[in-house]
């Protein structure tokens, strides 16, 4: 990872590991959805926030105004720049409750935003290799599948 953070690159273009993608102009942002191999989704709004599931549509991986979250045995840990160090490192600190809450709440309404764009015919997704209607009916099981509460994994790898 480099110390001098960068825009995101063009993840329709570029996201490899992403072998399912799309993204939409919803509500005034772009919004990219992508899904790995065996399930595992990914969105992206604009630079902030970004949600990472694994395939039991646990969220494993986050980043909400401007900070990086990961789970750790069914907790969120915010991952904090280590200033101190040549590398590039990050301590980890537990998240408060209300800080866990808030981060609970962006990404509900970003499922919900989700959930009106595929309902919506009108919005027009850009998706990799032109799959847009595999796109759309997996993001839509997905959306289904998330649950109203969603837990926080035990390990942030896929």
């Amino acid at each position: 990872m480099a110390k001098i953070e960068r825009n995101r690159e063009d993840l329709i273009r570029d996201g490899r590991k992403m072998s399912l993608r799309g993204e939409a102009e919803i509500d005034g942002r772009t919004i990219l959805v992508g899904f790995r191999d065996r399930g595992q989704m990914s969105w992206y709004c604009d630079q902030d926030p970004v949600f990472q599931f694994n395939a039991a549509m646990e969220l494993r991986r986050a980043f909400v105004h401007s900070t990086r979250y990961s789970s750790l045995n069914g907790e969120l840990i915010r991952l904090d720049r280590d200033m101190h160090s040549h590398k590039v490192g990050f301590l980890k600190n537990v998240v408060s409750s209300q800080e866990r809450m808030q981060i609970m709440v962006s990404l509900e309404e970003l499922a919900e935003r989700l959930r009106r764009a595929v309902a919506d015919s009108s919005i027009s997704w850009r998706v990799f290799e032109n799959q847009t209607d595999v796109f759309l009916e997996t993001l839509r099981k997905s959306l289904e599948k998330l649950p109203e509460r969603v837990q926080i994994a035990n390990d942030p790898s896929c």
